[in-house]
């Protein structure tokens, strides 16, 4: 009896695993095409959980994070890939998953990490099967257009077009192809769009159909045909619908709100621009979002609403200066991945050397004495040209480092780097049950300076700031500069008390600061929030909205001041958020 309870038992965990495995892959196949019912799917295997085997699990994991994914939570998305890539024993889930990863790092811009799991993406790409190799170079196709190496993007699209036969992948190998050629500048005509619309929208790839209706009305705005890409865009809401993808609908939006803008359509571009805002909420700095903010600030200067026009393009040309930053992280990820691309060759060509010359000193073992010193000086010189390298990629090394660490016009750690050192920070203090604090101020009225003085004068005022907050500050204290006129201050070790008496003495400093020595006569101060980890918690977004909020306390209170934030912890964000 007990024998038959057994193999039933056997049996219907076989047929669960059958029934989890088509679930499984159904979802996947459905995944772009039909969104709710993909949900579903997955709201069904949560439910069986617990009957999955490993794989299955892993790849229930990989399909969670496209979920997220269509939710607009890359950040989180990225998370489920990385645990698949480390814990998956499958190559081909492996893989997939680093693709997923790859792609994910262009979303959220962070480019370093992206090209390096890239190049690991790049090594495994031959142990996987054709259709996982298809899938790694879809992958890279859409990250090197992400990051604007639109050369590689377009090299990988070629090689996509040539091998792929999955109408997704195809689908998505046409939307790249003709967005590189767009960003390469070559010579191609709305009509050159067509193709790869009309094939994603016949595959029901409504996402990347949208991606390349998007491409074809800037083609058509490129030639000077706004009238057409208004239309285009119009006659295409069911795309927009259908894609259910909000950073592209916010593209979609920008780019109508603009073309109203263009044509003197007003309320509509004011629409427009502010759906593009909404979609692209957590997008950070996301060129659509930016041309939603200038079509707002052009609208409200229109319509005569001064204080509008003023407040949305502050929030643009901050924005602006924030893509400028990002876009020279982008820049020197390409340039880091070549030089360590060249660093493997160099590597590979001076082993290749070492080897022929070992077999020469072998040959040449039983010649003359003077052979064998030309053998040793031979030696030498390769020792030297080895060396002289080996100090020049340290060097170079150090200054890419330096470089993606530090803000060019103050020397000291910029947005990123701030964010990487607090957050360990705080790991640590609250490990140790340690008091931490962060102090956010902003430069008061500093668009003034800038307006009546001109920005040479306000950079000098910016240097200025930083020296006298440096000898104020403590040796362990980090001050970083999070974007424009605005800092922080890392300070370990300290209670709201503390840190109010140091923050004090910084907005003293500031405030005696004699500008006199930059040939111009103003004045510069600074209002400052102060938020410790006994109120705010462990967590960097947590305590850095506290401080911010307590900033803008100081500001509404009448700038020039220090407040102490002694409120509820603020709602988490990010920096990203804070200057998108």
């Amino acid at each position: 009896m007990n024998r038959i309870f057994c193999l039933l038992l056997l049996l219907s965990a076989a047929y669960c695993s059958a029934d989890n495995s088509i679930l499984l892959e159904k979802a996947d196949r459905i995944k772009s095409q039909q969104p709710q019912q993909f949900k579903q799917l997955l709201s069904e295997l949560e439910r069986n959980a617990h009957d999955l085997t490993t794989y299955e699990a892993n790849y229930f994991k990989l399909l969670k994070a496209y979920r997220t994914i269509y939710a607009g939570e890359p950040a989180q998305a990225i998370q489920y890939a990385k645990e698949v890539y480390k814990s998956a024993v499958d190559e081909d889930l492996k893989l997939r998953a680093l693709t997923v990863a790859v792609n994910l790092y262009g979303i959220v811009r962070n480019y370093i990490d992206g090209y390096n799991y890239a190049q690991q993406l790049i090594e495994l790409i031959p142990n996987g099967s054709k259709a996982s190799q298809v899938n790694a170079y879809a992958g890279l196709a859409t990250f090197y257009n992400q990051l604007g190496d639109y050369e590689s993007g377009l090299h990988a699209a070629s090689w996509l077009l040539g091998n792929a036969v999955n109408p997704h992948t195809v689908c998505v190998a046409h939307q790249v192809k003709v967005e590189s050629e767009y960003y390469l500048n070559r010579e191609i005509t709305p009509a050159t769009a067509d193709y790869a619309v009309n094939y994603c929208k016949e595959a029901k790839e409504y996402l990347v159909a949208l991606i390349s209706l998007v491409i074809k009305a800037k083609l058509y705005f490129k030639h000077n045909e706004v009238d057409e890409a208004i239309s285009l865009l119009e006659s295409n809401q069911e795309i927009y619908v259908k894609a259910n993808y909000p950073v592209a609908q916010a593209d979609y939006r920008a780019q109508l709100a603009n073309f109203y803008l263009i044509k003197n359509q007003w309320q509509k571009a004011k629409h427009n621009a502010e759906e593009a805002i909404v979609l692209s909420s957590g997008a950070g700095m996301y060129k659509p979002r930016i041309l939603a903010f200038e079509v707002l600030y052009k609208y409200f200067e229109r319509v005569g609403n001064i204080t509008q026009a003023h407040h949305y393009y502050k929030i643009f040309s901050e924005a602006q200066k924030a893509l400028l930053d990002e876009t020279k992280i982008r820049q020197l990820a390409i340039q880091q991945t070549k030089f360590e691309a060249q660093k493997k060759a160099n590597q590979i060509a001076l082993l290749n050397k070492e080897n022929s010359l070992l077999k020469t000193q072998a040959e040449l073992a039983q010649k003359e004495i003077d052979n064998s010193r030309l053998l040793i000086a031979t030696f030498a010189l390769l020792a030297s040209i080895v060396m002289v390298w080996m100090l020049f990629n340290r060097r170079m090394q150090m200054q890419l480092k330096t470089q993606a660490q530090t803000d060019k016009l103050t020397g000291i750690a910029n947005r990123h780097h701030f964010t990487q050192v607090a957050e360990k920070a705080l790991s640590y203090h609250e490990k140790t049950q340690q008091h931490l604090s962060v102090v956010v101020f902003d430069l008061d009225l500093f668009k003034s300076v800038n307006d009546a003085h001109g920005h040479v004068i306000g950079d000098w005022a910016l240097k200025a700031v930083v020296d006298v907050v440096k000898r104020v500050c403590r040796n362990q204290d980090v001050i970083g500069r999070l974007g424009g006129e605005e800092f922080a201050i890392l300070l370990p070790g300290c209670a709201a008390r503390k840190a109010q008496s140091i923050t004090e003495s910084c907005r003293s400093a500031i405030a005696a600061i004699d500008t006199s020595e930059s040939g111009e006569n103003f004045k510069v101060t600074a209002s400052f929030g102060v938020a410790d980890t006994k109120l705010c918690g462990y967590k960097f977004q947590s305590l850095y909205g506290c401080a911010d909020k307590a900033m803008y306390r100081s500001k509404d209170e009448g700038r020039n001041r220090v407040y102490v934030y002694d409120g509820y912890p603020a709602e988490p964000f990010t920096l990203d958020e804070k200057f998108s």
